[in-house]
């Protein structure tokens, strides 16, 4: 998306669109990501989803602390596994 001046972008980049297209920029990216996912029906998940698949505490948006929400995905085959909190998603336990 073009942008006449870097204010535009930052405006964009808050607004529900924005947010949604630089999460789902992210996760491609990710290690082994296959690219073949429909990303809206996943990012409609991960953004409904308010509980760790695996431990169930309560998940937080952000990007500090032990219970912010994470999309865990297999870093080989790519395969999405759930949504997780940093924790379980540090300690890998759906390897």
């Amino acid at each position: 998306m073009p942008y006449k001046n870097p204010e535009d972008k930052k405006k964009w980049n808050k607004t529900e669109s924005g947010i949604k297209s630089n999460r789902i920029s992210t996760w491609k990216s990710y290690k082994g990501m296959s690219q073949d996912y429909n990303w809206d029906e996943i990012y409609i998940t991960y953004v409904s989803t308010d509980f760790c698949d695996y431990c169930d505490v309560e998940l937080v948006e952000g990007q500090f602390g032990s219970n912010k929400k994470c999309l865990d995905h297999h870093h080989i085959t790519g395969e999405i596994r759930g949504i997780l909190c940093h924790t379980c998603n540090r300690r890998d336990v759906l390897s």
